[in-house]
């Protein structure tokens, strides 16, 4: 080989080894791991952090212990032996002036069969009952079933309940600092008014973590049942297709949570007007395929739920292909992030009035899939339980009219399936303004009707290693850099909080 001939294949060498650095260190800063066979992108980093803060002590008006006599004087040196005894002695005082009552519970096990709470044992607005955990050490009532029924104004804090449940029929009520382990069925269940369920820890349920339900169909007025900065994982022992969380009703919410290591969903909800909001869900739909972390029922009558600043990331088994959110008709899906989804991100399951924008979709198989419903078969065909469901619905209300405008014009007639009035029609959506990180750069699957009775506009389609207008993907941080000169085309978009998704 001439002296010139090497001195070419010396530069061409080079210059290979180098763009093979290039490509290298970009694909694999932005995809540094596997999970199974398949690359992963990091996951966001700059994620809220739970408080790991010392336990406030409260003193009681009376105290109890298992180590007690119901027939001391309930003092803090001389406690009561019962929780019962001392919500006797708690009637007997008189409540003009206080602005609470504490029984506060003494380190140990207690072995009940069941601890019941009826209207008797409430509280009042100006003087709440409070059953608390004092002092240091884990209060554990075992074996337990705690039920408040018709019960106001009453208060349960940082005790552990093992092996039982907690269920919750009334109004006013805050359940905050417990963990609930070891449920043969639900963990904790609560319906009713303006109910808060906080700070909270459910592992090891047989079926669902928590069921919440409250709030007026008929009437829209909201439930105000609150599920927030909570831990939930290991649900489903029993019954894999039981989701973590369920949210029925009317106006209740679901923030601020971790859920993780569950079969299947990991919120499911029904009804309106609901905020699933700032939770981080992962490793969920560890056995299931075909459903949803996030999921709800299909049909028309679920109108006003808002999907909004959660961060969902790494979930199935790596043997299925499972979905982030498959939201119901009415639901708008603003600011989230999902981030390696082996299957699609968004399934709109030819619902209608759909938004979906201002997302982060980062490495999912398939981003978004809008295929149009077949109205045939005992859901969607003439007569069916789809169409039965909206007969019944109170869509043609006032009440309903106001708040969901688009529902009242809907109809079944099967001689103008054409029409975009035509309920199992995909029409009124709109997918815009997304930013979609994939292998191919591609959105998904949206097929001619959708594209026709809907709006897909704005959303940028990004192979996976365009990454320049975050501030530190390969970190995991993407929140978008406007101060970066490549970040201007998307003005449009919001970044998302992230330092707020999580548990506090």
């Amino acid at each position: 080989m001439s002296k010139a001939n090497k001195s070419k294949f010396g530069l061409i060498t080079i210059c290979l080894i180098l763009a093979a650095g290039i490509i290298a260190a970009t694909f694999l800063g932005f995809r540094p791991y596997y999970y199974g066979n398949v690359y992963m992108a990091p996951v966001p980093q700059n994620l809220s952090t739970a408080a790991t803060g010392a336990s406030e002590y409260i003193y009681g008006d009376f105290y109890v212990s298992p180590d007690g006599d119901d027939n001391a004087a309930g003092t803090a040196e001389f406690p009561f032996a019962t929780i019962a005894r001392a919500k006797k002695a708690a009637k007997q005082l008189d409540r003009s002036y206080r602005n609470h009552i504490v029984i506060a519970l003494m380190k140990g096990v207690y072995e009940l069969d069941e601890l019941k709470f009826t209207d008797k044992d409430s509280g009042k607005e100006k003087c709440r009952m409070i059953f608390s955990a004092y002092g240091d050490g884990e209060v554990v009532l075992s074996g337990t079933d705690i039920i408040f029924d018709g019960v106001q104004y009453v208060t349960l804090s940082n005790v552990t309940v093992s092996g039982g449940q907690i269920t919750v029929n009334g109004k006013n009520i805050d359940i905050s600092g417990c963990t609930v382990k070891g449920s043969p069925a639900v963990g904790i269940s609560a319906k009713g008014s303006n109910i808060n369920i906080s700070g909270c820890t459910v592992y090891k349920a047989g079926t669902s973590a928590v069921t919440i339900s409250g709030g007026n169909t008929k009437k829209l007025t909201a439930g105000n049942v609150v599920f927030e900065n909570n831990l939930v994982y290991d649900t489903g022992l029993s019954s894999s297709t039981s989701p973590a969380v369920v949210i029925s009703g009317v106006g209740n919410i679901c923030a601020n949570n971790e859920i993780l290591h569950t079969p299947g969903c990991a919120i499911y909800y029904s009804g309106n007007n609901h905020r699933i909001d700032y939770n981080y869900i992962h490793n969920v739909l560890l056995e299931l395929d075909d459903t949803a972390a996030v999921e709800s029922p299909d049909g028309w009558v679920n109108y006003g739920n808002l999907v909004r600043y959660n961060c969902i990331s790494t979930i199935g088994s790596g043997k299925n292909s499972p979905v982030a959110v498959a939201p119901a008709s009415g639901t708008q899906v603003r600011g989230n992030i999902f981030i390696n989804i082996p299957g699609t991100g968004v399934d709109f399951r030819g619902g209608r009035d759909i938004e979906l924008s201002n997302n982060l979709i980062i490495n999912c198989k398939t981003p978004v899939v809008y295929e149009s419903l077949t109205p045939e078969g005992e859901r969607f065909g003439k007569g069916g339980t789809a169409w039965q469901e909206l007969e019944n619905s109170p869509y043609k209300s006032e009440t309903w009219k106001k708040a969901y405008p688009q529902l009242a014009s809907l109809n079944g007639d099967f001689d103008d399936t054409s029409s975009p009035y035509f309920a199992a029609n995909p029409t009124g959506s709109v997918i815009s303004d997304n930013i979609i990180l994939q292998a191919e750069a591609r959105l998904g699957t949206v097929d001619e009707k959708a594209a026709m009775l809907s709006n897909t506009v704005n959303n940028h389609l990004l192979k996976l290693t365009q990454t320049d207008m975050f501030t530190d993907a390969k970190n995991g941080i993407y929140t978008i850099d406007f101060d970066n000169g490549k970040a201007g085309v998307y003005n449009n978009f919001r970044n998302i909080p992230f330092d707020s998704i999580g548990r506090y």
